[in-house]
């Protein structure tokens, strides 16, 4: 392999991932629960929250049309979902809000848009990072935020197989 054919290889991938993103009011709305925690980090931006289903990482071009298809055969309900748990991942020092009781319709989702040989299905935990970089709250609850998720997307972020901006390639509605 030469060096032209390696670097075209790695530009030729995107990092993409299927979500679930709450209309503006409700991400402006779980926006706001980072004030009442009050703690340091860096706030996500409300137009980037988002609940990760399945995520893939840098794929070719081929797995991604796969993806395209596996998307086209899911069939499942539209749903709510009442965002009030705290949680944080200490690694990654992200705090994130998530259900207390999540619906069976968001793990059904996700199963469905898993590659079983790559993610642990039983190991999802439905979830929407607030802040990185952040310090560890000292509570688990928080005002409840209720969304409505009605579609997912298969989005990608960032450019050549690195992480940036996020840009929807497809979306899918729920309940059809």
């Amino acid at each position: 392999m030469t060096a032209t054919t390696s670097k075209r290889s790695s530009e030729d991938r995107q990092r993409v991932f299927f979500a679930l993103w709450p209309d503006a009011a409700t991400a402006r709305a779980l926006a706001e629960r980072v004030g009442e925690l009050g703690i340091q980090g860096r706030a996500v931006a409300p137009e980037r929250l988002h609940l990760t289903l399945a995520f893939y990482g840098a794929c070719d071009v081929a797995t991604r049309d796969a993806l395209f298809e596996r998307a086209a055969t899911v069939e499942g309900d539209a749903f709510e979902m009442v965002f009030d748990r705290v949680g944080y991942f200490g690694r990654s020092r992200a705090v994130w809000l998530g259900a207390s009781s999540p619906p069976r319709a968001v793990f059904e989702l996700a199963a469905s848009l898993v590659d079983r040989q790559r993610i642990d299905p039983p190991a999802f935990k439905p979830h929407i990072t607030l802040q990185r970089r952040a310090e560890r709250p000292d509570t688990d609850s928080i005002t409840p935020v209720h969304a409505a998720f009605d579609s997912f997307t298969l989005t990608v972020s960032g450019d050549h197989g690195r992480p940036g901006s996020y840009q929807h390639l497809g979306r899918w509605p729920l309940g059809v």
